[in-house]
C-alpha cells in the first residue's frame, strides 16, 4: 500500500511530535522514543516527527518479530509553522517501507516493516508535549494499494 497526505502545522511546532502511516492498533503513539528507538505499537510504519529528539522528520518501523528501526530523513526538509507539507509512505510485502517529504525521498528500511500478514490501517496522530495545543490540518489523505498481495 501507499498513503499520502498534504499537512499543515497550524500553531506552535516547538513540543510536539506527529506521526503519519500504517499502524495494527490505536495506541498512545506508535513510537514511544524516537531517539533510541522503542515502541508502543506492534506493528507499524510511520513518518515521524518528535522534538524530544530532534527536528529530523524520519521513518520509524516496527514489524513485532523484527525489531524496531529508525532511518533519518535524508529529504532535507524543514518542518514548518503555517506550511503545507506532502508526506508519502510505501511498504510492501518483503516488509520493507520507504518514505518521501515534499517529493523528495527520505529513506528506506529494509526488512524490518510491519509483518507481511498483519492488518494496517491508515494512521495519524499528533501529540502535545506541553500543555499548548498543536492542531494539524490534514488537506486529504489518498491511499491505494493491490487487491490481492503478490
Amino acid at each position: 500500500p501507499v498513503l499520502m497526505t498534504r499537512v499543515t502545522p497550524i500553531t506552535a511546532i516547538t513540543s510536539s511530535k506527529f506521526e503519519f502511516g500504517f499502524a495494527d492498533a490505536v495506541v498512545a503513539g506508535q513510537v514511544n522514543v524516537k531517539a533510541t528507538p522503542s515502541s508502543t505499537g506492534a506493528d507499524y510504519a510511520v513518518i515521524v516527527r518528535d522534538t524530544t529528539h530532534n527536528t529530523s522528520i524520519d521513518m520509524v518501523t516496527d514489524g513485532t518479530t523484527p525489531t524496531v528501526e529508525l532511518v533519518a530523513g535524508t529529504h532535507g526538509v524543514t518542518w514548518t509553522l503555517a506550511v503545507a507539507h506532502n508526506l508519502m509512505i510505501a511498504i510492501n510485502e518483503q516488509d520493507e517501507a520507504y518514505f518521501w517529504v515534499n517529493n523528495a525521498f527520505g529513506g528506506r528500511i529494509d526488512g524490518n516493516g510491519p509483518d507481511n500478514d498483519t492488518t494496517l490501517g491508515i494512521w495519524i496522530y499528533m501529540q502535545n508535549r506541553t500543555t499548548s495545543s498543536h492542531p494539524l490540518d490534514v488537506d486529504y489523505v489518498r491511499v491505494y494499494a493491490e487487491r490481492v498481495a503478490l
